[in-house]
């Protein structure tokens, strides 16, 4: 089996363009994305990401962007995997990149031997990383808790549970399917580039 290194580049258009993709970088988009209370915030981080990573602002960005964030192949696939998915609701988050940074680096650095603080990794590498700890890490304990479903669970136990996620829990993003969110940001970045042929400026 082959193993192909995970890309560096985003196709933007007709043109491929060299990104930074070391997971400090989208893991703090991640978090900061997740804790914006309305649509403007969302669009402002994003906007900032884009041209931080000196991509082109274009909707063609954002798509690219938004794939390469889920960690997704730039193709038909991909693109028809991200429309399916796009339905389902924004439910419990099970982590927060920073504030939870303390935990998963215990976990990648006792697991692993990763010390992340010093680590040159890849966004998506990181995210398989993540996903491959151990049930025993507290940080998968912790991010088991925050996505129980209690309507699962035996009433007798369920208060018992609910204080235990209560405690965990992580502020709720606002109430959208993941397509609302993402229709909202496309259209602002539309109307920014309106603006911007308008007005000859950014």
């Amino acid at each position: 089996m082959k193993y192909i290194k995970s890309p560096d580049r985003l196709t933007v258009g007709e043109k491929e363009d060299p990104i930074d993709a070391d997971f400090r970088a989208w893991g703090t988009l991640s978090s900061d994305i997740a804790n914006c209370k309305t649509d403007k915030e969302s669009f402002d981080v994003l906007l900032k990401f884009i041209l931080n990573q000196g991509l082109p602002l274009s909707k063609d960005s954002f798509t690219a962007a938004l794939s390469f964030f889920a960690c997704e192949k730039q193709d038909k696939k991909a693109d028809e995997s991200t429309e399916s998915k796009s339905e389902k609701r924004i439910k419990d988050r099970p982590f927060d990149f920073i504030k939870d940074e303390p935990l998963i680096y215990a976990a990648f650095l006792g697991q692993y031997g990763i010390d992340l603080r010093s680590a040159s990794l890849h966004w998506w590498d990181f995210c398989a990383l993540l996903q491959g700890l151990s049930e025993e890490q507290t940080i998968c304990k912790i991010m088991s808790y925050r996505t129980l479903d209690l309507s699962k669970i035996d009433k007798k136990q369920r208060s018992h549970y609910k204080q235990i996620k209560d405690k965990y829990a992580l502020d709720k993003p606002k109430h959208q399917t993941l397509e609302q969110r993402n229709n909202a940001l496309r259209e602002r970045i539309i109307a920014l580039q309106k603006e911007v042929g308008n007005n000859g400026r950014t």
